[in-house]
């Protein structure tokens, strides 16, 4: 083939179409056609053009993007500047091209003083999010967002907040409480499974919102527009069918009328049928018949039937009677001769299919009631969720696209803000544009409201819509279809396609070109986000016979794991042939699950092939992370049994499976710390010089691995909520030997990772919520760098991690393997266009627990289930696409029940199977060979098989070779820390009634249980104030105990102890309820009364306030509970001092708050719940 500079390009009119700025376009950029340089060339024209650079806003969707594309042009830039120094003349016409654009922009920056060269911040290329930020925090009381916030992804704290106060209200009287009642109803009252359904429904509530606010005000006329959206749907599903079967009506009606002669007695429906001459009609009552239409000539499965029997009407006949049988066989004659001709219509096909999944619109009515209580409880938390937001300082993606909205204001009331971008901003660049949301339109939609024709503004907008792979993160393809088609606003876009790629060699083109073009729909459809496909031209030749092929590696099905293994060896092979053919290439191994990897990366690491992985390891999957976790877990929770024994069977210790029992039965009921002291004790003698009594049972390994370990943990103990929990974990790990377990660069990487994460979740040495932060470092990533002085690694990474980049050579394994099943939604919502193009909401619910699943949610997952499959493909592409020299697909297939080797529907391989397996597209198929498939390892003797022994083989326990031992430095440290950090003996006798009650100094040796034993106490009475029936809570308040028994095992040891301190509690709590002359504060009937109103200031500083209410008179009093306790030798006037000296500034800010707020006497208070009494500061 020639080279690029020696022809034209085939979309060379289209390209400088797209650089003529007084237009505004919308171009179609398919894989490696040149879209940066494009969007770079045409940022820098309208610079050339521009007052201010700032008139040009060029926005993408990842950092990566827009890093890259002001690189572009900044080093456009500076190859100009240094072209015009020396005097060169390029001698493409590209470089021609870039040579001039660029240097308008030099001589016009050079005039206007811009410095852009030194100044690139002046350069307006964004990413949406960042953009999003921006507006947001330029009207943040218009926005709703208030202080400066932090843009996160990582707010699923955030959402349980706001979950959790949501259901709150479930102790309120009021129609909201009752909706939660019912939610809770209709999934079986699983909370757990509640919360993680509304959480995934905040994830995506730009999606929703909009409807639900629909639902909400609109009342009985939403109800009436989604039953004649569903009625709509069914009609025109129905006459598309009609239509299509019209040629053949005559014939269909003969075959159901036979069908249905033969099973009359089944139901009425039937002798309808017999007495039918034409094609039932298109409204929702015939649709019983056109079900029994679709089940004649389709199986369940949705395929063409091969034959029918009597099950469908088609009896074999009766020879008794020669004129019946004689109608069988013909009647199925005429069948198998319709079916014949009706296997070349797949349009058809798909018509019918779909018709046995039509609900009947009147029996979706019953969703309604549960329908419009969900609404109302999603309204309420999405307000919560801003006020978590507020108090956590932070928000998400989708939030500050929502206050990027709000601060624009709309097109006919435009905010100040808005009125000053359509002034500042003149052009706007969108590149990735078939990534967009529907939140993200709307914006682009207030940015362009106010443009008209000829005002010397442009839009230009690029993507490539066979790219749209991000419909997890909410983006729509069927906005660019729609935007193609109809532009946005008043601005019409004019259409282009790019057709040359860059990027591949002509082998992969062609083979991309006739494989996918059948993959893709042949019709654009917006409502499923069917995108048809658009051919490339090759400019490169093939140099190196690559190319494209795949593998597939064909088993038996008890083979599974043997032909993955084989797949990965397929891998491997394809690796070494690449670095010996081709030495120095890029490399990637691109798959869609990170689980793919499990047989490869333990190859690379044997065949001591290097590579680097993005984004590819969990944290929380790595042993030493495991460790550490356990580790922390132990040390905040002395209740955490399994993680005592996981600290126990961590390599630095490594007890045996029969020490670790011993050393639970030694402790029994109590913690297993308690059981490491036993041991501590064991080693010492009594006050009568007598030896203690150790764990029986222990072998003297385990005695000689523990003797060092209790020792460190004794010292972790001592210091426990006493320094910082990083400090904590990281010291004792390291005294442990924790680093001798870190063997790689990944693991050390990592542990940097979590200590670091760790420090994020730190709080008052220790922890708020320990099942958050370990859910954070299970859903981390550890990407290390590749090892020291290894070359050119594999790159390792997911197919929707790769878009944007391009290797030499792509490796596609685990192609036949089907994805994660989707989990169902509580609410579910589908926009379809109608038949004259109007938009249509559909929406329904989760059906109860327990219940069938009603046909709309059915038919609605299904849609979902169709969009799925078609971004599927459009996965595939992209994965393939990514290779300049060649690709490798492989996959495995087990035979099935008919003797056939065929992938799974929603495996990414049958996307592409039927062009794929036509024999043209260099497919090979590979039997498993006898020697890849491993022999079962059996050594038992044949006593044992006798005996049906079939245990498997003990695994070794991963652990140092010998007991771990501190060296003389490390035993004198550690001895002085125990002396320093332990309490001082008690000498003073108690009188029995005194030992009977808990100890409150015994409360301050250990601020984290006091702290613990507060948030109970406070707790308990915030319950008591918000009930309804205070009389059946405090007979209800024994059943508490279990509750706190649990909560405060964590930090009490001693069973003797910890029954004092509940005892303590409950009396501390009846007293206090008890008590006349201080109940009103515990009247939830007060005005405004609250409790844990949370309140932040302007630094964003977040403050919870105990109680608050307004009496009588109209003061607000602000109370904060303290349950500390008198020391034996403080009166009760002293305490008071001390507790007032302590907390009048905590108070006083409080104070400060609310005066901020309102112009209202107030009156501050502490309630020292010990001593029963309101003190007023």
């Amino acid at each position: 083939m020639s080279s690029p500079e020696s022809f034209t390009l085939a979309d060379a009119s289209a390209r400088e179409r797209a650089l003529n700025i007084n237009l505004s376009c919308i171009v179609q950029a398919p894989a490696g056609s040149g879209k940066t340089e494009l969007l770079t060339l045409r940022y820098l024209r309208l610079l050339g053009i521009s007052k201010q650079p700032e008139e040009v806003l060029a926005i993408t969707f990842t950092r990566k993007a827009a890093s890259e594309m002001r690189d572009r042009i900044l080093s456009t830039l500076a190859w100009a500047v240094e072209v015009e120094a020396t005097g060169a003349v390029p001698e493409k016409e590209f470089e021609k091209q870039r040579l001039s654009i660029a240097s308008a922009v030099i001589a016009h920056d050079n005039d206007s003083n811009w410095n852009l060269l030194k100044n690139p911040s002046r350069l307006r290329v964004q990413t949406i999010d960042s953009f999003c930020f921006y507006l947001a925090n330029q009207m943040p009381v218009l926005s709703r967002v208030g202080g400066n916030p932090v843009l996160s992804e990582d707010v699923n704290h955030i959402y349980r907040h706001a979950i959790n106060n949501t259901l709150s209200m479930l102790d309120k009287r009021g129609e909201l409480s009752e909706d939660i009642a019912l939610l809770l109803k209709h999934l079986d009252n699983n909370t757990n499974k509640v919360e993680k359904l509304l959480a995934d429904l905040l994830n995506k509530r730009d999606q929703w919102v909009s409807h639900v606010l629909f639902i909400k005000h609109s009342g009985q006329d939403a109800q009436d527009y989604l039953l004649q959206s569903l009625e709509e749907l069914v009609a025109e599903t129905l006459e598309t069918a009609e239509h299509s079967l019209a040629p053949i009506a005559s014939q269909v009606t003969t075959l159901l009328r036979f069908a249905a002669h033969n099973r009359r007695s089944e139901g009425k429906v039937w002798e309808t049928i017999e007495v039918l001459t034409t094609l039932p009609g298109g409204t929702a009552s015939e649709l019983p018949v056109w079900k029994i239409l679709a089940d004649l000539f389709l199986t369940k499965d949705g395929t063409w039937r091969s034959r029918i029997d009597k099950r469908q009407g088609f009896p074999a006949g009766d020879k008794s009677d020669k004129e019946f049988d004689s109608l069988c066989k013909q009647r199925k004659q005429e069948f198998n001769e319709l079916m014949t001709g009706l296997k070349e219509q797949p349009e058809l096909l798909e018509a019918l299919d779909y018709i046995p999944r039509l609900p009947d619109p009147n029996s979706e009515t019953e969703q309604w009631a549960f329908l419009s209580a969900l609404t109302r409880i999603l309204i309420h938390m999405s307000g919560e969720l801003l006020l978590s937001f507020s108090q956590f300082g932070m928000m998400d993606y989708a939030q500050a696209g929502a206050a990027a909205r709000n601060s624009l204001g709309s097109e006919e009331h435009p905010t100040d803000l808005a009125m000053s971008l359509d002034h500042s901003i003149q052009h706007i660049l969108v590149d990735e544009f078939q990534d967009t949301s529907q939140l993200q339109l709307e914006i682009l939609q207030q940015l362009t409201a106010g443009w008209q024709p000829g005002d010397n503004r442009s839009l230009f907008l690029v993507g490539d819509a066979m790219q749209s792979c991000y419909g997890f993160r909410n983006a729509n393809v069927g906005i660019y279809l729609n935007v193609r088609e109809h532009g946005i606003g008043e601005i019409q876009l004019e259409s282009l396609t790019l057709q040359t790629n860059f990027r591949s060699q002509e082998k992969i083109v062609t083979w991309v070109n006739q494989v996918f073009s059948h993959a893709f729909p042949s019709q654009p459809d917006s409502s499923r986000g069917a995108v048809p496909y658009s051919a490339s031209v090759p400019i490169n030749p093939t140099e190196i016979e690559f190319g494209i092929s795949a593998l597939v590696i064909q088993h038996q099905g008890i083979d599974k794991i043997a032909a993955q293994q084989a797949e990965a060896s397929a891998v491997i092979s394809q690796i070494k042939s690449i670095q010996l053919h081709d030495a120095g290439a890029s490399i990637a191994i691109l798959v869609r699950s990170r689980s793919h990897l499990a047989k490869i990366i333990p190859l690379l690491k044997e065949e001591q092939i290097p590579w680097l992985a993005t984004d590819i390891d969990r944290l929380g999957t790595l042993p030493v992370i495991e460790d550490l976790l356990s580790l922390t877990k132990a040390l905040l929770n002395l209740a955490d049994r399994v993680a005592w024994l996981s600290v126990l069977r961590a390599p630095w210790c490594g007890l045996t499976s029969k020490d670790l029992f011993a050393i639970t039965q030694h402790a029994k009921n109590n913690s297993i710390w308690s059981g490491l002291q036993a041991f501590a004790s064991s080693n010492n003698t009594d006050e009568n010089g007598e030896s203690c009594e150790g764990i029986a049972g222990l072998s003297p390994d385990g005695d000689a691995r523990m003797t060092s370990i209790v020792k460190i943990l004794q010292h972790a103990m001592s210091i426990r909520f006493r320094v910082r929990l990083r400090d904590l974990i990281e010291s004792t790990w390291t005294l442990l030997r924790g680093v001798c377990t870190s063997t790689s660069n990944e693991a050390f990487v990592s542990v940097a990772h979590y200590f670091s994460l760790l420090e994020q979740y730190e709080l008052g040495n220790g922890l708020l919520n320990v099942a958050e932060f370990q859910e954070r470092v299970s859903q981390s990533f550890v990407s290390p760098p590749p090892e020291v002085g290894l070359s050119n690694p594999v790159n390792i990474l997911t197919m929707h991690k790769s878009k944007g980049l391009e290797f030499d050579h792509i490796i596609l394994p685990g192609l036949t393997r089907n994805p994660a099943s989707d989990d169902k939604q509580l609410l579910q919502w589908y926009e379809r266009l109608n038949a004259d193009g109007e938009n249509r909401l559909f929406l329904t619910t989760q059906t109860a627990v327990g219940n069938d699943e009603n046909k709309l949610y059915s038919l609605m997952r299904h849609e979902q289930q169709q969009k799925n499959l078609l971004e599927d493909t459009r996965l595939l592409y992209i994965a393939v696409t990514r290779a300049r020299t060649s690709v490798l697909l492989l996959g495995t297939l087990a035979e099935d029940s008919k003797g056939e080797f065929q992938p799974q529907k929603s495996c990414l391989l049958n996307r592409v199977w039927p062009q794929l397996n036509s024999g043209n597209f260099n497919l090979k198929k590979e039997n498993l060979t006898e020697k890849e498939i491993p022999e079962l390892h059996d050594d038992r003797t044949n006593e044992e098989k006798s005996r049906g022994n079939l245990y498997p083989e003990v695994t070794p326990i991963n652990r140092f070779k010998s007991a771990l031992e501190l060296n003389t430095t490390e035993i004198e440290s550690l001895n002085q820390a125990l002396n320093l950090y332990s309490p001082p003996p008690v000498v003073q006798e108690k009188s029995q009634d005194q030992k009977n009650i808990a100890e409150p100094q015994e409360f301050e040796q250990d601020n984290s249980l006091a702290a613990a034993i507060g948030i109970l106490i406070h707790s308990s009475l915030e319950s008591f104030t918000i009930s309804q029936n205070k009389g059946l809570w405090l007979e209800n308040l024994n059943n508490q105990r279990s509750f706190w028994s649990l909560y405060l095992r964590q930090h009490i040891d001693d069973e003797t102890q910890l029954q004092a301190v509940l005892g303590d509690i409950k009396r501390t709590i009846e007293s206090n309820t008890a008590n006349k002359d201080i109940a009103w504060i515990f009247d939830e009937k007060g005005l405004e009364a609250q409790s844990e109103l949370a309140l932040t200031n302007q630094h964003n500083r977040l403050f919870i306030v105990d109680r608050t209410l307004i009496d009588k008179d109209g003061t607000r009093w602000i109370i904060d509970f303290k349950t500390g306790h008198p020391s034996s030798s403080q009166s009760n006037d002293a305490f008071i001092q001390t507790m007032k000296a302590r907390y009048k500034s905590q108070l006083s800010n409080y104070g400060n708050l609310f005066a901020q707020l309102e112009s209202r006497k107030t009156k501050l208070a502490l309630y020292l719940t010990s001593i029963q009494q309101l003190v007023e500061i």
